[in-house]
């Protein structure tokens, strides 16, 4: 069980209404905090699936400004340890409630670094 912290990067489109565009604007960033809960299923492989909810900020540039709400993520991925850092590429799906009824659905492909050495062997 851990804390994650962070903004989600990539690009971004809607799929509502085209009055949605003035609302959003040309440029989003996600904000996330949560806590999340990670699971090895097979004793001795590197192999994990992750689960989590979290408190997401969207920021805009439309007249929406900034979007406050929660959100679900489940992820599964794999840890390669070098010395006390794991390299952990993932993959994960995102679901995210804001205010005024907006969600949105985002695939974060990811590279995590792992700093827990003591848990892993």
């Amino acid at each position: 069980v851990g804390l994650a912290l962070g903004p989600v990067i990539g690009g971004a489109r809607s799929d509502g209404p085209s009055e949605a565009g003035p609302r959003f604007g040309g440029d989003i960033q996600l904000a996330v905090a949560g806590l999340e809960a990670k699971y090895f299923p097979v004793s001795g492989l590197k192999g994990f699936l992750r689960g989590g909810l979290s408190w997401n900020s969207l920021r805009t540039n439309g007249t929406y400004e900034r979007l406050n709400g929660y959100g679900y993520y489940g992820g599964v991925g794999w840890e390669i340890p070098i010395k006390w850092v794991a390299i952990a590429p993932e993959i994960a799906f995102r679901r995210v409630h804001l205010a005024q009824d907006v969600t949105g659905d985002i695939f974060t492909p990811s590279i995590g670094l792992h700093f827990y050495k003591e848990l892993r062997d």
